[in-house]
Formats: structure tokens, sequence, C-alpha cells
């Protein structure tokens, strides 16, 4: 493994368990009592989600050897892909948010924000492994 690679994960990690940590405490401060038992499985969850990644590319890196995952062409499709879907996504959320306030719509809620980010997540992600052609 590539000593910065290890030493990224591990630093993304404790940001991730600290930042989890963090909101505990926010919320501990907030609503006292609301956190009981939550430590451990923020903890144990990044650093099992961060050895699961470890582990998918140590095997890939045995099953392949120095092959490359990617070469020049699916680099260049990625690269369409990602600025197609840029505009995309913020010429239809312009639109959509144009179309709510000629509707006279006051305000939007959060959960339905979150569905919308959810949506749009899924499908770039689904365009990610159709232009890499997985």
């Amino acid at each position: 493994m590539k000593k910065l690679t290890v030493i990224l994960m591990l630093f993304m990690g404790l940001c991730i368990a600290g930042g989890g940590i963090l909101g505990l405490y926010l919320v501990e401060l907030k609503e006292p009592g609301k956190t009981e038992g939550l430590f451990l499985p923020i903890v144990v969850g990044t650093f099992l989600g961060i050895g699961t990644t470890f582990a998918v590319w140590f095997i890939q890196k045995k099953r392949h050897g120095k092959v490359p995952t990617v070469d020049e062409r699916t680099l260049q499709n990625m690269k369409n892909f990602y600025v197609a879907a840029l505009y995309f996504v913020l010429i239809g959320s312009s639109l959509f948010l144009i179309l709510l306030f000629i509707m006279d719509v006051k305000t939007i809620e959060i959960g339905m924000l979150f569905v919308y980010l959810m949506v749009l997540f899924l499908l770039l992600g689904a365009g990610t492994f159709i232009s890499k052609r997985v």
C-alpha cells in the first residue's frame, strides 16, 4: 500500500469520527441523555468502513497487479459526463426554483431537499458507473 494513501485514509477516518463525536457533544448540550450508546457505533462504523475500503483496494491490487483501472478514454468519458451533469443540475435546479417561485411557494421542507439531493447523488453515481463502463 502506498504510504500517502494509508495516511490520508486514516486522517479521513479521524476527521469523520471526530465530526461524529463533536455532533454527539453538541446534541448532548442541547438535549442531555439523547446520545447514550452512540459513541461506539460512530467510531467503530467509521473505522469498519475504512477497513472495508482498504480490504477491497488490497484485493483488487493483488488480483490485477499494476494494471490501471482506467485509461485516457475512460477519463475523458467521465469528464464529459460530469460537465454535462453539472450543467444539468445547475440549470435543472434553477428552473425548478423558478417554477416554485412562480407557483408562489414561500417555504421548502428540509426533508424534500434531502430527497432531492439523494436522487441527484444516486443519478450521478449511476452515471459515473455507466460512463466508466463497470
